[in-house]
């Protein structure tokens, strides 16, 4: 199972080409709230503000033994802290 990922501007409009990645790329639970909205079957919008918090919480995450897997979905996470640099948003479409 997957998202379809879209970087986007203010009005909405696609910046770059759509990307799938799996379920397993962010990371979930109380200690990732921000990570955690990410619905997996609908569609969620972060903001630049809330992407600033996604790639803290998934930084954190990648250091956790149980998160290891997550520097082979390093690409999320770049994409995300791009998006809060350029004031993008980032919108996820769930499965």
């Amino acid at each position: 199972m997957a998202w379809t990922v879209r970087v986007q501007n203010e009005a909405g409009e696609p910046i770059n080409k759509d990307f799938d990645i799996g379920f397993d790329a962010i990371p979930a639970g109380p200690a990732y709230p921000i990570c955690s909205s990410v619905a997996r079957y609908y569609v969620t919008l972060l903001n630049p503000s809330q992407l600033e918090m996604f790639v803290s919480e998934w930084d954190r995450a990648a250091t956790a033994p149980e998160y290891s897997h997550l520097k082979d979905s390093r690409l999320i996470r770049e994409v995300a802290e791009n998006c809060f640099r350029n004031q993008f948003y980032l919108r996820f479409v769930g499965d």
